[in-house]
């Protein structure tokens, strides 16, 4: 049986914030596509039965909103992902936004766990064969690379298992996604190429305190012209 309700647009968020929570506490708002959140939403909050047709929930909607029929969308899809967008504030399927970031989390942790290895590796051949002139210059070089990519690889790590789903949730929000700080889920997705070894040329290691534009005429200045330099 229907229930009998105020005026949706007019009621306080606390009058559905119940109903708002049993998608986040039963995990349909991950699995749901916008147009079937927003339907669900409804008949849930309205105590509709899943059979009615669209043109029925539309017709009732109208109805209880006092909303114009001209400003609410008559193609199913778009009506339904309009109330989504208006209850939930996404604009975005928090599923796909979900898979998107474990695979590229994914991805990452085996991008770095192979240039730990790597790194170890060399480490490993630089004890092995005692080269004292390698300990000296190219150990701490890769041990500090090491360090920096096991700290990615926690962080990595510890979005999966403590915010991936916030992250999603903000991204299907476009105000919150619009913050560039919002946007990045942890320090490598922004520069993987950061935390490949490399090791300091004369310039980067005298001059590395210089503004860009003076590093990079410093720079050219000691490939062409070294007298000058």
């Amino acid at each position: 049986m229907s229930r009998s309700k105020p005026n949706l647009m007019t009621e306080p968020v606390s009058s559905f914030s119940r109903d708002i929570d049993y998608f986040y506490k039963s995990g349909l708002i991950y699995r749901l596509t916008l147009a079937e959140l927003g339907r669900a939403f409804l008949e849930r909050y309205f105590g509709w039965k899943k059979e009615k047709g669209f043109e029925e929930i539309r017709s009732l909607y109208l109805k209880n909103t006092k909303e114009k029929g001209e400003e609410v969308p008559r193609d199913e899809t778009a009506f339904f992902e309009k109330i989504t967008n208006i209850f939930f504030d996404y604009d975005r399927e928090l599923g796909k936004i979900l898979v998107e970031q474990f695979q590229m989390a994914s991805f990452h942790l085996k991008e770095i766990d192979g240039r730990i290895k790597k790194i170890e590796n060399q480490l490993n051949d630089i004890n092995a064969a005692k080269d004292s002139k390698r300990s000296q210059s190219d150990k701490p070089v890769l041990s500090y690379y090491l360090n920096l990519n096991q700290q990615a690889r926690e962080q990595v790590i510890h979005f999966l298992k403590d915010d991936i789903f916030f992250y999603s949730r903000q991204q299907a929000d476009s105000l919150s996604r619009g913050s560039f700080l919002n946007s990045i889920p942890y320090g490598y997705a922004w520069n993987p190429a950061r935390y490949e070894v490399s090791y300091p040329t004369l310039i980067s290691n005298k001059f590395g305190e210089f503004v860009l534009r003076y590093y990079k005429n410093v720079e050219r200045m000691f490939d062409s012209d070294k007298p000058a330099f």
